[in-house]
C-alpha cells in the first residue's frame, strides 16, 4: 500500500524530494532554449551524445521523482536521483573552476545545497544501500 509503513514526516519528505525533481525537470524540459543551452554545455564538457544525456537526465528526474512520490521502489528511484544529482554537481556546480567571485559563490551555494539533497536522498535510499552493504 502507498506509504503504508511510513510516518507522516516520511511521507511529507518523500513528497518534497519528488516535488524538487519533478518540477525542476518540468521547468527545464519545457524550454527549448534552456534544453539547447544544457545540450551545448554537455557538448562543451565533452559528453558524448549531449542530447541523449539531456533527455536521459529529464527521464531520471521524472521517473525517479515519481518512484519516490508513489513509494514504488522509492529506494531505487532515490539512487537514480543521487546519480543524477552528482552528475549535475560535477557538470554545473564545479565552483572550484570559477575565478569570478560572484559566480564561484553561486556555484558553491548550489553545490552545498545539492549535498543536502543527497543527504535526503540517502535516507530514502537506505533500504537499497543497506542491501548492497553500505
Amino acid at each position: 500500500m502507498f506509504h503504508a509503513e511510513h510516518s507522516l514526516v516520511q511521507i511529507i519528505a518523500h513528497m518534497l524530494v519528488a516535488y524538487l525533481f519533478i518540477c525542476a525537470g518540468a521547468v527545464n524540459a519545457s524550454s527549448k532554449l534552456r534544453s539547447r543551452q544544457h545540450a551545448e554545455h554537455f557538448a562543451a564538457l565533452g559528453y558524448p551524445l549531449p542530447w541523449l544525456v539531456l533527455i536521459t537526465g529529464y527521464g531520471v528526474q521524472f521517473t525517479g521523482g515519481a518512484m519516490v512520490l508513489a513509494d514504488w521502489h522509492a529506494d531505487i528511484g532515490a539512487i537514480a536521483l543521487m546519480v543524477f544529482t552528482i552528475v549535475a554537481m560535477l557538470s554545473y556546480h564545479h565552483y572550484w573552476r570559477f575565478s569570478e567571485p560572484a559566480r564561484r559563490n553561486t556555484a558553491r551555494l548550489f553545490f552545498i545545497n545539492n549535498c543536502g539533497v543527497l543527504g535526503g536522498l540517502m535516507l530514502i535510499a537506505e533500504p537499497a544501500l543497506v542491501r548492497i552493504g553500505l
